[in-house]
């Protein structure tokens, strides 16, 4: 496998983490929110708002660090998600740049769907052997002539 290939194949392989790396961050968000408003402890949002009688909470104010904190949190988790699917976007759309449907077919198969080989040569109607050594990198050489002329390979440089 040439340089090329090698650093096409880099990029695509992040189509397939991207999804899960999406999600492991909302889950972030989501268990913070929790620590700070869910539970009976001292420090939650619910448990003081529960003990907190109607005409007074100075007693049971609500800890305004954890809130800021979540609240930070929150806006970076959610910054990093919308790069990641900014990032996915453009990959995307390098791979709907190819001309050719079958090289379009196999990266989507493999790096998107994360498909085996076989599954892939055999939607294909071709050959495991051809379609992992010869087409996908032919696909690979179409990717990476399209990513390198990109502003997103670009600025990563």
């Amino acid at each position: 496998m040439t340089n090329e290939q090698l650093i096409a194949k880099t990029y695509l392989e992040q189509l397939g983490t991207i999804g899960g790396e999406i999600k492991a961050r909302k889950y972030a968000i989501e268990k913070e929110w929790k620590t700070v408003v869910g539970g009976m402890g001292n420090g939650h949002l619910t448990s003081q708002i529960s003990l907190a009688p109607a005409h007074g909470t100075k007693k049971y104010r609500w800890n305004a660090e954890n809130i800021n904190h979540y609240l930070k949190l929150r806006d970076e988790q959610q910054h990093k998600i919308q790069e990641l699917i900014k990032k996915r976007n453009v990959l995307m759309q390098i791979i709907d740049d190819i001309i050719e449907v079958r090289l379009r077919t196999l990266l989507i198969e493999r790096y998107v769907n994360q498909r085996s080989w076989r599954e892939i040569a055999r939607f294909m109607k071709y050959s495991e052997a051809y379609t992992r050594k010869e087409l996908h990198e032919i696909a690979l050489e179409s990717f990476y002539k399209i990513l390198v002329h990109s502003d997103f390979y670009k600025s990563r440089k």
